[in-house]
Protein backbone atom coordinates (compact mmCIF):
# COMPACT_ATOMS: atom_id res chain seq x y z
CA UNK A 1 0.00 0.00 0.00
CA UNK A 2 1.59 3.36 -0.99
CA UNK A 3 2.50 5.82 1.73
CA UNK A 4 0.60 9.14 1.77
CA UNK A 5 3.63 11.02 0.46
CA UNK A 6 4.21 8.77 -2.53
CA UNK A 7 3.72 10.33 -5.94
CA UNK A 8 1.48 8.66 -8.46
CA UNK A 9 4.47 8.03 -10.72
CA UNK A 10 6.33 6.36 -7.85
CA UNK A 11 3.33 4.09 -7.27
CA UNK A 12 3.62 2.82 -10.84
CA UNK A 13 7.38 2.26 -10.49
CA UNK A 14 6.86 0.41 -7.20
CA UNK A 15 4.20 -1.80 -8.81
CA UNK A 16 6.52 -2.73 -11.68
CA UNK A 17 9.39 -3.40 -9.29
CA UNK A 18 7.14 -5.74 -7.32
CA UNK A 19 6.26 -7.64 -10.51
CA UNK A 20 9.95 -8.11 -11.26
CA UNK A 21 10.92 -8.97 -7.67
CA UNK A 22 8.18 -11.62 -7.51
CA UNK A 23 9.76 -13.42 -10.46
CA UNK A 24 6.92 -12.60 -12.87
CA UNK A 25 9.26 -10.91 -15.35
CA UNK A 26 12.46 -12.00 -17.05
CA UNK A 27 14.80 -9.85 -19.09
CA UNK A 28 13.17 -9.27 -22.48
CA UNK A 29 9.62 -9.89 -21.23
CA UNK A 30 6.94 -7.35 -22.07
CA UNK A 31 5.17 -5.47 -19.29
CA UNK A 32 1.37 -5.16 -19.28
CA UNK A 33 0.07 -2.38 -21.53
CA UNK A 34 -0.37 1.19 -20.30
CA UNK A 35 -4.13 0.66 -20.38
CA UNK A 36 -3.99 -2.45 -18.18
CA UNK A 37 -1.54 -0.89 -15.72
CA UNK A 38 -3.71 2.22 -15.47
CA UNK A 39 -6.79 0.08 -14.79
CA UNK A 40 -5.02 -2.07 -12.20
CA UNK A 41 -3.63 0.94 -10.32
CA UNK A 42 -6.68 3.18 -10.87
CA UNK A 43 -4.46 5.88 -12.35
CA UNK A 44 -4.46 7.72 -15.65
CA UNK A 45 -2.54 6.37 -18.63
CA UNK A 46 -0.58 9.65 -18.65
CA UNK A 47 0.83 8.83 -15.21
CA UNK A 48 1.76 5.30 -16.30
CA UNK A 49 3.42 6.73 -19.38
CA UNK A 50 5.49 9.13 -17.24
CA UNK A 51 6.66 6.25 -15.05
CA UNK A 52 7.67 4.17 -18.06
CA UNK A 53 9.51 7.19 -19.47
CA UNK A 54 11.51 7.46 -16.23
CA UNK A 55 12.38 3.77 -16.41
CA UNK A 56 13.34 4.13 -20.07
CA UNK A 57 15.60 7.06 -19.18
CA UNK A 58 17.35 4.95 -16.54
CA UNK A 59 17.82 2.09 -19.01
CA UNK A 60 15.59 -0.34 -17.09
CA UNK A 61 12.88 -0.44 -19.73
CA UNK A 62 12.97 -0.52 -23.52
CA UNK A 63 9.89 1.01 -25.14
CA UNK A 64 8.95 0.04 -28.69
CA UNK A 65 6.38 2.22 -30.43
CA UNK A 66 3.24 0.22 -31.11
CA UNK A 67 4.62 -2.86 -29.41
CA UNK A 68 4.89 -2.06 -25.69
CA UNK A 69 7.50 -1.81 -22.95
CA UNK A 70 10.06 -4.52 -22.21
CA UNK A 71 12.29 -5.33 -19.24
CA UNK A 72 15.71 -4.30 -20.54
CA UNK A 73 17.90 -5.46 -17.63
CA UNK A 74 18.36 -8.52 -15.47
CA UNK A 75 15.60 -8.70 -12.84
CA UNK A 76 18.07 -8.27 -9.97
CA UNK A 77 19.26 -4.97 -11.50
CA UNK A 78 15.83 -3.49 -12.17
CA UNK A 79 15.28 -0.14 -10.44
CA UNK A 80 18.83 0.11 -9.08
CA UNK A 81 19.87 3.21 -11.06
CA UNK A 82 20.30 6.40 -9.05
CA UNK A 83 17.58 8.19 -11.02
CA UNK A 84 15.01 5.58 -10.02
CA UNK A 85 16.19 5.57 -6.42
CA UNK A 86 15.68 9.34 -6.39
CA UNK A 87 12.22 8.98 -7.92
CA UNK A 88 11.30 6.49 -5.20
CA UNK A 89 12.75 8.55 -2.37
CA UNK A 90 11.89 12.16 -3.25
CA UNK A 91 8.57 13.86 -3.72
CA UNK A 92 8.28 16.79 -6.11
CA UNK A 93 9.01 19.48 -3.54
CA UNK A 94 12.06 17.60 -2.21
CA UNK A 95 13.35 17.25 -5.76
CA UNK A 96 12.85 20.98 -6.35
CA UNK A 97 14.85 21.82 -3.21
CA UNK A 98 17.73 19.59 -4.27
CA UNK A 99 17.63 21.14 -7.73
CA UNK A 100 17.92 24.60 -6.14
CA UNK A 101 21.14 23.65 -4.33
CA UNK A 102 22.62 22.14 -7.48
CA UNK A 103 21.53 25.04 -9.63
CA UNK A 104 23.00 27.69 -7.34
CA UNK A 105 26.38 26.03 -7.79
CA UNK A 106 25.85 25.54 -11.53
CA UNK A 107 24.73 29.13 -12.14
CA UNK A 108 27.68 30.53 -10.22
CA UNK A 109 30.13 28.46 -12.28
CA UNK A 110 28.31 29.22 -15.52
CA UNK A 111 28.89 32.94 -14.97
CA UNK A 112 32.61 32.38 -15.49
CA UNK A 113 32.65 29.25 -17.64
CA UNK A 114 29.72 29.54 -20.05
CA UNK A 115 30.71 29.68 -23.69
CA UNK A 116 28.88 31.62 -26.36
CA UNK A 117 27.16 28.42 -27.47
CA UNK A 118 25.94 27.86 -23.90
CA UNK A 119 24.46 31.35 -23.74
CA UNK A 120 22.74 30.87 -27.08
CA UNK A 121 21.29 27.56 -25.89
CA UNK A 122 19.94 29.20 -22.74
CA UNK A 123 18.45 32.10 -24.67
CA UNK A 124 16.84 29.70 -27.16
CA UNK A 125 15.29 27.82 -24.25
CA UNK A 126 13.80 31.00 -22.82
CA UNK A 127 12.46 31.90 -26.26
CA UNK A 128 10.74 28.51 -26.50
CA UNK A 129 9.22 29.07 -23.06
CA UNK A 130 7.91 32.46 -24.24
CA UNK A 131 6.19 30.89 -27.24
CA UNK A 132 4.47 28.22 -25.14
CA UNK A 133 3.51 30.86 -22.59
CA UNK A 134 1.68 32.83 -25.28
CA UNK A 135 -0.15 29.66 -26.35
CA UNK A 136 -0.97 28.79 -22.69
CA UNK A 137 0.41 25.31 -23.36
CA UNK A 138 1.70 24.78 -19.83
CA UNK A 139 2.88 21.18 -20.20
CA UNK A 140 5.05 22.18 -23.18
CA UNK A 141 6.11 25.31 -21.29
CA UNK A 142 7.27 23.24 -18.31
CA UNK A 143 9.10 20.83 -20.61
CA UNK A 144 10.96 23.77 -22.15
CA UNK A 145 11.75 25.13 -18.68
CA UNK A 146 13.29 21.78 -17.73
CA UNK A 147 15.51 22.06 -20.82
CA UNK A 148 16.70 25.46 -19.57
CA UNK A 149 17.62 23.98 -16.18
CA UNK A 150 19.59 21.19 -17.87
CA UNK A 151 21.33 23.80 -20.04
CA UNK A 152 22.38 25.73 -16.93
CA UNK A 153 24.06 22.60 -15.62
CA UNK A 154 25.86 22.08 -18.93
CA UNK A 155 26.99 25.72 -18.97
CA UNK A 156 28.86 25.16 -15.68
CA UNK A 157 31.26 22.80 -17.49
CA UNK A 158 31.57 20.56 -14.43
CA UNK A 159 30.77 16.98 -15.40
CA UNK A 160 29.73 15.76 -11.92
CA UNK A 161 27.58 18.83 -11.34
CA UNK A 162 25.99 18.71 -14.80
CA UNK A 163 25.25 14.99 -14.49
CA UNK A 164 23.71 15.37 -11.04
CA UNK A 165 21.55 18.29 -12.07
CA UNK A 166 20.40 16.55 -15.23
CA UNK A 167 19.46 13.42 -13.30
CA UNK A 168 17.37 15.21 -10.68
CA UNK A 169 15.81 17.48 -13.32
CA UNK A 170 14.77 14.52 -15.44
CA UNK A 171 13.30 12.86 -12.33
CA UNK A 172 11.27 16.01 -11.67
CA UNK A 173 10.25 16.14 -15.34
CA UNK A 174 8.31 12.93 -14.80
CA UNK A 175 6.06 14.75 -12.32
CA UNK A 176 5.70 17.98 -14.28
CA UNK A 177 2.06 17.16 -15.09
CA UNK A 178 1.39 17.81 -11.39
CA UNK A 179 2.67 21.36 -11.74
CA UNK A 180 0.83 21.91 -15.03
CA UNK A 181 -2.48 21.09 -13.37
CA UNK A 182 -2.06 24.13 -11.11
CA UNK A 183 -0.68 26.63 -13.61
CA UNK A 184 -2.48 29.87 -14.34
CA UNK A 185 -1.42 32.74 -16.63
CA UNK A 186 -0.16 34.66 -13.58
CA UNK A 187 1.90 31.73 -12.25
CA UNK A 188 3.34 31.05 -15.68
CA UNK A 189 4.29 34.72 -16.15
CA UNK A 190 6.07 34.76 -12.79
CA UNK A 191 7.90 31.56 -13.72
CA UNK A 192 8.95 33.01 -17.06
CA UNK A 193 10.30 36.19 -15.48
CA UNK A 194 12.32 34.14 -12.99
CA UNK A 195 13.85 31.89 -15.64
CA UNK A 196 14.64 34.94 -17.78
CA UNK A 197 16.38 36.60 -14.82
CA UNK A 198 18.62 33.57 -14.28
CA UNK A 199 19.63 33.44 -17.93
CA UNK A 200 20.20 37.20 -18.12
CA UNK A 201 22.43 37.10 -15.04
CA UNK A 202 24.52 34.25 -16.47
CA UNK A 203 24.80 36.09 -19.78
CA UNK A 204 25.99 39.19 -17.90
CA UNK A 205 28.50 37.10 -15.88
CA UNK A 206 26.92 38.44 -12.69
CA UNK A 207 27.38 35.76 -10.03
CA UNK A 208 25.48 37.55 -7.26
CA UNK A 209 22.50 38.22 -9.53
CA UNK A 210 22.50 34.65 -10.84
CA UNK A 211 22.51 33.12 -7.34
CA UNK A 212 19.78 35.50 -6.16
CA UNK A 213 17.66 34.73 -9.25
CA UNK A 214 17.95 30.98 -8.65
CA UNK A 215 16.98 31.36 -4.99
CA UNK A 216 14.02 33.57 -5.87
CA UNK A 217 12.80 31.07 -8.45
CA UNK A 218 12.80 28.11 -6.09
CA UNK A 219 12.03 29.70 -2.72
CA UNK A 220 9.18 31.93 -3.88
CA UNK A 221 7.71 29.66 -6.52
CA UNK A 222 3.92 30.27 -6.40
CA UNK A 223 2.85 26.66 -6.92
CA UNK A 224 4.66 25.33 -3.84
CA UNK A 225 1.89 26.32 -1.43
CA UNK A 226 -0.67 24.58 -3.60
CA UNK A 227 1.47 21.46 -3.97
CA UNK A 228 1.41 20.95 -0.20
CA UNK A 229 -2.29 20.10 -0.51
CA UNK A 230 -2.10 17.96 -3.66
CA UNK A 231 -2.38 14.16 -3.47
CA UNK A 232 0.94 12.77 -4.70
Amino acid sequence: MPEPGDSKVTRVIAHLRAMVAEGRMRQGDRFPSERILAQDLKLSRAVVREALSALELSGDVERCTGDGSYLAVAPESFGESSSIRMAAGLDLVDAMELRMDLEIAAAALACSRARRSDILRLEAGVEAMSEYLEEEDYEAYLDASMDVHVAIGRAAHSRPLADSQMEITETARCDQWLLAEHYTPAIAQTSFEEHSAIVQAISARDVAAAVEAVKRHYENYPTFAKLDHVER
